[in-house]
């Protein structure tokens, strides 16, 4: 209780602390005590439930009694389950208001629901008027998530749907770069995503709907009435080293978490709770789709036929999950990547794929190796009446090889970073650059990587400069500016080697 009775308090104004005080009305809001007391307080409640079917005339729910299960509780989200007739329903309102009287926490009569199934008009009647509590609808939603006793319908997902758009439209305000929109797609996005994936499988419907959100929102970058897409939204949708931009897949890995789960230890509430009455002596690999099911795990089951499909059969998709088991658990990502199906685009992939190349240059790099930047020939291409001429030099058309490596103020920068590496060869096409860098040792190997991404990403961004605000640095000024993004990027691991080659510079 000297936690709860002798706190003081001060406040900050304008930035100084000015006195204290006692806290003489107790624990407030926002103390970091509430959580614990608050967790203690919870366990009472919890051990007056799970008493509650000892007593005689109450019942545990019919689909509860195997796994003496009485309720589930997240903070303050509470879901009690009991057979519905009236002694057991009056066991637990007695339940609530004795922990009432002791904790001082009531139930809210306005937000307290209850639902029923298979139960008679008449005991219905009699449980409501008893309780005081309001008749509750199917679906409804518990920590956020729609929960219905038949197929979930479209409708049940406006909320994600909503949020996503609300997310979406705030940002797309803002001047922001590839790497920057990949950056929220994968934070944000896919972070309100990833809580549905874990719980729930989407409807087809719903992720065709986010993707067309998120492919918008990435290539919001509009020429006249018309937008420029130069890679589509699958090989975007892949890791880096397959030549995306790692973004998730929703559809794949919505996939992955369910199989994911289906191969976990039978430890979780919810794999005991399908174990026993849903399979009840059947293997999760074998067991057919039947009427009965419910309907949730109807879909589940045709995610692991797909999984088995993809596998060859069930016992090689069983021998495959052993395969990729890492100690007692199989990484998630690892199951994504197979349901993706993708191959690797090359061996230079896998060189954008250090830390420590920016997510702008490697973005940029990565789509130049795939000729996908938009360059003037690929603006032809998509039906654009421009004059093909390269701004660097003005002499020749403009390609993503010349570009990078043909022109001479390319090749000039081109050199110049080579000699301050000390490489003494002629310049290679940008794909054989990045193949090339497996043969060197791990610290240069880094080096390289960084160097040439920042090159590239330079290169593209001088181009642009000259383009829409008519002024172009010297190649050797460049030079500069390119040597001291790659030193800030390697400074932390050799920051006296790439501190000396800047004061030669």
């Amino acid at each position: 209780m000297g936690c709860i009775s002798n706190t003081w308090y001060s406040f900050k104004v304008n930035g100084a602390i000015s006195g204290f005080f006692p806290g003489k009305s107790g624990i407030r809001q926002g103390d970091p005590l509430c959580p614990y007391l608050f967790v203690l307080s919870m366990e009472i409640l919890s051990r007056s439930l799970r008493r509650l079917c000892s007593q005689p005339r109450v019942s545990y729910h019919p689909k509860c009694s195997r796994l003496n299960i009485t309720h589930l509780i997240f903070a303050d989200d509470l879901m009690i389950f009991v057979r519905g007739d009236v002694p057991s329903v009056n066991a637990v309102k007695k339940a609530i208001s004795e922990f009432a009287l002791i904790s001082g926490l009531h139930a809210n009569i306005e937000k307290t629901n209850i639902y029923f199934g298979g139960v008679p008009h008449s005991i219905m009647q009699e449980i409501l008027d008893a309780t005081g509590f309001s008749l509750g609808n199917f679906p409804f939603r518990y920590l956020g998530l729609p929960l219905a006793t038949s197929k979930l319908k479209i409708s049940m997902f406006d909320s994600l749907v909503t949020k996503i758009q609300k997310c979406i439209h705030h940002w797309s305000s803002h001047a922001l770069s590839y790497a920057g929109r990949a950056q929220l797609l994968n934070s944000v996005i896919f972070g309100l995503d990833n809580f549905w994936c874990s719980s729930l499988l989407l409807p087809k419907e719903v992720i065709h709907h986010i993707n067309k959100l998120s492919k918008d929102f990435f290539w919001n970058i509009p020429v006249g009435t018309r937008r420029l897409v130069f890679k589509n939204w699958s090989t975007i949708c892949a890791p880096w080293s397959y030549g995306g931009f790692n973004i998730k897949d929703l559809l794949s890995w919505n996939q992955a978490l369910w199989v994911w789960k289906l191969s976990l230890p039978n430890t979780g509430l919810w794999a005991h709770w399908i174990k026993t009455y849903v399979l009840k002596q059947e293997s999760i690999w074998t067991v057919i789709s039947k009427e009965q099911f419910p309907s949730c795990f109807k879909d589940i089951l045709k995610t692991r036929d797909i999984f088995v499909s993809l596998s060859g059969s069930a016992q090689q998709a069983q021998l495959q999950l052993n395969a990729w088991c890492a100690g007692s658990h199989i990484p998630a990502n690892q199951l994504y990547l197979f349901f993706r199906q993708i191959t690797p685009v090359g061996d230079w992939a896998t060189s954008l794929t250090y830390s420590g190349i920016m997510p702008s240059h490697r973005i940029i790099s990565s789509m130049a190796v795939q000729g996908q930047l938009a360059t003037v020939d690929n603006l032809q291409r998509r039906g654009f009446s421009l004059a093909n001429r390269c701004c660097l030099c003005e002499n020749h058309e403009e390609t993503h090889a010349h570009l990078f490596f043909s022109c001479p103020y390319s090749h000039h920068v081109w050199l110049f970073v080579l000699q301050w590496m000390n490489v003494i060869r002629p310049v290679l096409p940008l794909q054989q650059e990045l193949t090339l860098l497996d043969t060197m040792p791990s610290w240069r190997k880094h080096w390289f990587q960084v160097s040439i991404a920042t090159v590239v990403h330079s290169l593209w961004t001088e181009r642009n400069h000259k383009i829409f605000a008519q002024e172009q640095l010297s190649p050797s000024a460049l030079l500069k500016k390119i040597k001291f993004k790659i030193a800030v990027r390697m400074h932390m691991r050799h920051s006296e080697l790439f501190l000396s080659s800047l004061q030669s510079v």
